[in-house]
């Protein structure tokens, strides 16, 4: 029975503000129904007042000690002695032909410019827990002491350029590589709000606009050609710098065409400018081109949609706005002309999902390719964007051709939409908008939908004026096409622009990479692998959702729910669907973000996985958003780790694994082979080209998996079809098992059993855990789920390891964090220090004899445990009782 904790909130409420605030405080969390995630299956607590099982468990970010926890041997001092990383057959190697891996983190905004002494500290800790790069994200956001722009972006600031410049050096020191990010989140100067929702910070327009072009040179300039005084080396000339990154997450290929067609001068007549420019290098004339394109003109049809005779009725509507949002329809006479009314929905409560508020109409059917046009008023208070859609009225919901992103002011505006339908069942098909989950009044007049339309060119548009539109998503097929093709070659124009500028003009021989490969779909995955010298990833499992306004921290929301139950095999699967076959591969954000009950999961989930894969690189996002929070023992925000000691705990052991080979790389790679010539709709996910090539759900887990581009190639077809198992799924080294949770209430469970490694993840209470001569037996765990894992750290099979490191990792959060009731979000109550742990209690069990000790927060011995010896075999019992997560065993 869950305990709501109240008195526990009051007591702390008193020791820090008023009675009446307190209990203020107390009511609205009870009218919102929170509850605490500190409250396990049982109501009791401890004399601390924390729950029974519980302890507190703070990790200091600057501890530079941990003594008996150290894994920095792994590293080469100083990382610029190895001489610039290059690839060698598809992977990193040093300048004398030693392969690396890279383990790594961010450090974002402030966190990369901390006080020198702090610097250091973080340098050596960073290398003992098992780190040996770090990328350096978000600093171009901002002044100080977030950013490292001058004022009103007139420079770089000196100050802070020094702070970074020492940081580098003591990374550097202790064998850590740096990654330097160029245009992450700099605003350039003339966006104007009302498109800077969809272009933030640029993204997409400074792939093809000289101005903003010019100015990413300029900042690269600055920072790259500045010489560190602690090192003596300019960042372009440095061997430490592993790799520079041009422009984070960035893509003009798949950014709303709608968005792209509505810009506005200078930027929207310079993306047409260069669109026709491209047309005529394509066709001879305007009669070639329409021939081409396909285009249709069809007269109107027939009204599809129910109407009365006064044009709107509720009664038409389905009104869906599931609770717990609330919303309500109503036929009103304010119309966008005299006697025409107009369907007036209005959202009082929010919902937590951002299709909590929508309206259509069902009981329609479209033949596929047929023309059909959508056609209304419609205005909002507050302005908002909307979509307007046709899908299907049934699982799975898909779009049947219109999917159009559209912005409401307070004015009517009259829309005409124009689309060819993808098909539908008859009679199961619907039409409507998306009102996005903010609250508000949105009013649709005089709505229409007809077979029929215009899909193509204008008449008064032509090749010979070079005056042609940009694409839009209702286009015909081969239009796209082309506009596809032209998107995708103004990208690789502005990539080999920037990479000649940086190695030709800068004198650049650190490694370069654009951006993600999945920022394009398809595309991307070209793109990347024809022009940069790695390819790189991004990937979060379940991070939050904001329904109303983005990055909204007091209404968001997450599933909360393991990674273990995806029959896919989850973020690591889909990520390994981007590599490319003699490309390094790395993936620069990952996390399971706080505050899901499973992150602990994240490392020995990604990391064997990555191994398995035989990928180059991973990092976690992030280390820290800020220098002030180094050394508070409080989870800051969904991505931190340098407080979190259910990730931190964890990082020795992903370094054995992932850095060390632990886990072995799989052999016979399933190949993808796809022609870049004959590549069809280019702004596909890889997931879907994968699935599309008939690639089982789950494959990566079995067997690993990669692309493989030439244009002799078949393309998009499989080297070799694989069926994969549906509930136990075992890596073809036979070292990585996953069994999905089943409809029998068959317990999903993750495990890793590899020489110098053994790991269970999942709902483990019960049943022994036995991964050859060791096992697990979990018999206190919250819902009984739990993180274990044992790793030599010595490099030596578990048998003949003289040391090893054992965690033992549930639940961790703030004290008083407090959820809603179905545990899908903390709002704004993240809590306050210090962070506390749920104990896992088990049986662990493993050959010979051994020493066993409890570590602190700082790595330190502080308590041993007895040690059971029995037939050639020793048996501790760890839990709460010890007050840690992690755990030393000596031989």
């Amino acid at each position: 029975m869950k305990s709501i904790m109240i008195l526990s909130n009051l007591l702390h409420s008193l020791r820090t503000m008023t009675f009446c605030t307190a209990l203020q405080n107390i009511q609205r969390s009870l009218a919102l129904g929170l509850i605490l995630i500190i409250v396990p299956t049982s109501s009791r607590a401890t004399a601390d007042g924390l729950p029974e099982g519980w302890f507190e468990f703070p990790m200091s970010g600057l501890d530079a000690s941990l003594p008996d926890v150290d894994v920095s041997s792994m590293n080469h001092r100083p990382a610029a002695a190895g001489g610039f990383i290059r690839n060698e057959n598809g992977h990193f190697v040093d300048s004398k032909g030693q392969r690396l891996r890279f383990l790594g983190t961010n450090l974002c905004f402030g966190a990369a410019f901390p006080d020198k002494a702090d610097a250091e500290n973080l340098a050596i800790r960073m290398a003992k827990l098992g780190i040996n790069v770090v990328r350096f994200h978000h600093i171009d956001n901002a002044t100080a002491p977030r950013g490292i722009w001058l004022r009103d972006q007139a420079g770089l600031d000196p100050q802070q350029l020094d702070r970074l410049d020492w940081l580098i050096a003591k990374l550097d020191e202790q064998g850590i590589y740096s990654n330097l990010n160029l245009h992450v989140s700099r605003t350039y100067p003339g966006i104007p709000n009302e498109i800077a929702e969809s272009f933030r910070y640029g993204k997409a327009l400074d792939n093809f606009y000289a101005p903003y072009i010019a100015l990413q040179k300029e900042y690269a300039r600055d920072l790259l050609s500045h010489r560190n005084p602690y090192t003596g080396r300019t960042y372009a000339a440095d061997p430490a710098i592993l790799c520079v990154e041009i422009n984070n997450e960035n893509s003009l290929t798949t950014t709303d065409w709608n968005d792209l067609a509505d810009l506005p001068d200078p930027w929207g007549s310079e993306l047409r400018k260069q669109w026709n420019d491209w047309l005529v290098e394509q066709y001879s004339s305007t009669q070639q081109l329409r021939e081409r394109w396909q285009e249709v003109d069809e007269p109107l049809g027939s009204e599809m949609l129910a109407h009365s005779k006064s044009g709107v009725n509720s009664q038409d509507w389905n009104l869906e706005a599931p609770a717990p949002a609330e919303a309500s329809l109503q036929v009103v006479p304010e119309g966008p002309r005299p006697g025409i009314g107009s369907l007036r929905a209005e959202l009082t409560k929010p919902g937590t999902e951002s299709w909590h508020f929508q309206l259509n109409q069902t009981g329609l059917s479209f033949d596929k390719d047929q023309v059909y046009t959508f056609s209304f008023w419609a205005k909002s208070d507050p302005p908002r964007t909307i979509h307007a859609e046709s899908r299907m009225a049934e699982a799975p919901w898909s779009f049947l051709g219109l999917n159009r992103t559209l912005k409401l002011t307070a004015q009517w505006q009259h829309f005409t939409l124009p689309f060819q339908a993808s098909g539908g069942r008859a009679g199961f098909c619907r039409a409507g908008w998306g009102f996005g989950n903010v609250p508000g009044r949105v009013w649709i007049a005089e709505p229409t939908l007809k077979p029929g339309g215009l899909l193509g060119t204008p008449k008064d548009q032509s090749l010979e004026q070079r005056n042609l539109a940009l694409v839009q998503t209702h286009d015909t097929a081969q239009r796209k096409a082309d506009y596809q093709r032209f998107l995708m070659e103004t990208e690789h124009a502005y990539q080999s622009e920037m990479i000649r500028f940086l190695k030709n003009d800068l004198g650049l021989q650190s490694l370069l990479t654009n951006t993600q490969a999945s920022y394009g779909g398809l595309a991307g995955v070209l793109r990347e692998a024809a022009l940069s010298d790695f390819v790189d990833m991004h990937g979060y499992w379940q991070h939050p959702r904001f329904p109303g306004r983005p990055w909204d921290r007091s209404n968001w929301n997450i599933p909360n729910t393991s990674m273990i139950g995806e029959a896919d095999g989850g973020v690591p699967s889909r990520i390994a669907m981007h590599r490319v076959d003699g490309k390094p591969f790395t993936v620069s954000e990952y996390n399971h973000p706080t505050p899901n009950d499973h992150c602990a999961e994240m490392f020995p989930m990604l990391a064997s996985q990555a191994a398995f894969q035989d990928w180059d690189g991973l990092y976690q996002f992030t280390y820290s958003h800020s220098s002030d929070d180094l050394d508070r023992p409080h989870i800051g925000s969904f991505f931190d780790m340098v407080n979190h000691p259910g990730q931190l705990v964890w990082l020795p052991i992903a370094a054995t694994i992932f850095r060390g080979a632990a886990v072995q790389p799989g052999a016979d790679p399933v190949a993808l082979q796809i022609s870049a010539q004959d590549a069809l709709d280019l702004r596909r996910s890889m997931t879907e080209v994968w699935s599309q090539a008939g690639a089982e759900p789950g494959l990566a887990v079995t067997r690993p998996v990669t692309i493989h581009l030439g244009d002799n190639q078949p393309n998009e077809k499989l080297s070799e079809q694989v069926s994969v198992a549906n509930g136990k799924r075992q890596s073809s080294t036979g070292q990585i098992r996953w069994h999905l949770p089943q409809r029998d209430q068959t317990k999903g469970h993750y495990l890793i059993n590899a020489p110098q490694v053994r790991c269970a993840v999942g709902d483990l209470q019960g049943s022994p855990v036995v991964l050859d001569d060791v096992s697990f037996t979990v018999n206190q765990a919250t819902n009984g789920w739990a993180s274990l894992g044992l790793a030599a750290l010595d490099g030596k099979p578990i048998e003949q390891s003289k040391k090893m490191l054992l965690v033992a990792v549930g639940r961790v959060a703030n004290s008083d964090m407090q959820w809603n009731e179905d545990r899908t979000s903390v709002a704004d109550h993240w809590g306050h220090e210090p962070t506390i742990a749920e104990g896992i209690g088990a049986t662990v069990r493993l050959p010979g004899s051994f020493a066993a000790v409890a570590l602190s927060a700082a790595g330190e011995k502080s308590q041993a445990l007895q040690v059971k010896q029995q037939n050639g075999f020793g048996e501790i019992e760890i839990g709460p009782q010890h007050q840690t997560l992690w755990y030393l065993i000596t031989r």
